[in-house]
């Protein structure tokens, strides 16, 4: 049976839990972790480098974005013993401009292939009031 992918991150909550922030010549970018991510991280043995990894790789535009979901992304973590073919999926959300990513969702590939229609939906939505909240957190820190 697929387990249904879970996140609860309130838009409300643009400070959601800095994991890790990377210096890249001008490029600056914090990671953000619902809890959700992070619990089913540690639960499919995913290290700090392999997430490490994926967050450089995320820098450099890798990832599928997936349809219906209003730009987010899928991308492949690595974890123990399971290469990246097997291991956790994550869905994010990148805002370079505002110099921030946010890791919305995260399931194992046992657990499931793919998102549902469904899932999808929800997440277009989380998603578009991400992008209404950054804008204007933004545009807050720049006036």
């Amino acid at each position: 049976m697929a387990h249904s992918v879970r996140y609860h991150l309130s838009p409300v909550r643009l400070q959601a839990k800095p994991i890790f922030s990377i210096s890249n010549g001008v490029l600056e970018r914090v990671f953000c972790q619902d809890p959700l991510v992070e619990e089913t991280l540690r639960n499919n043995g995913v290290t700090d480098d392999a997430l490490r990894e994926t967050e450089l790789a995320i820098l450099r535009n890798a990832g599928s974005t997936i349809a219906g979901t209003g730009g987010l992304k899928k991308i492949r973590c690595h974890s123990r013993d399971r290469g990246k073919s097997g291991s956790v999926r994550i869905i994010s959300a990148d805002y370079p401009h505002a110099g921030r990513t946010y890791m919305l969702a995260a399931f194992g590939k046992d657990e499931k292939d793919n998102l549902s229609r469904g899932e999808c939906r929800a997440l277009f939505k989380l998603k578009r009031d991400l992008d209404a909240a950054v804008e204007k957190w933004v545009s807050h820190d720049n006036s």
